[in-house]
């Protein structure tokens, strides 16, 4: 299924895959298969029960995935938690991260990560980390 922008207010249930512009979470969206977006912000809650793919994604509320999430710029001031992988180019976390490996090229951890593996060509933890 394609289409162009979608913004979640209330409560959405879709059946992947789906392959969309700009996607905007404020209520709750569950997508049953994968999911890829242009521009994912998440200020409510999400969850794709299979694999995720955008240039960006900016999580304020909460994110599930299933499976893995690739993305090029990633910014977490709030929860995602993820089954298998994240890769990306570029991962912030001020919130919560918890996922399996994580790999991205620059790495930046102010908040809570758990995972079983963290790799980063540039890698930066703050104190409170």
């Amino acid at each position: 299924m394609g289409i162009g922008d979608l913004s979640v207010g209330g409560s959405v249930k879709l059946k992947g895959p789906i392959k969309l512009g700009n996607l905007s979470i404020a209520g709750s969206l569950s997508v049953e298969g994968d999911l890829e977006a242009d521009v994912l912000e998440v200020s409510g809650s999400g969850r794709v029960a299979g694999r995720l793919k955008s240039g960006r994604i900016t999580v304020s509320g909460s994110l599930l995935v299933e499976k893995n999430i690739e993305g090029g710029q990633i910014e977490v001031s709030g929860s995602l938690s993820v089954s298998e992988t994240v890769e990306a180019e570029n991962l912030s976390i001020s919130g919560s991260l918890k996922a399996g490996e994580v790999r991205a090229g620059r790495l930046e951890i102010r908040g809570v990560a758990k995972g079983g593996i963290f790799k980063g060509r540039e890698v930066e933890v703050g104190r409170e980390s």
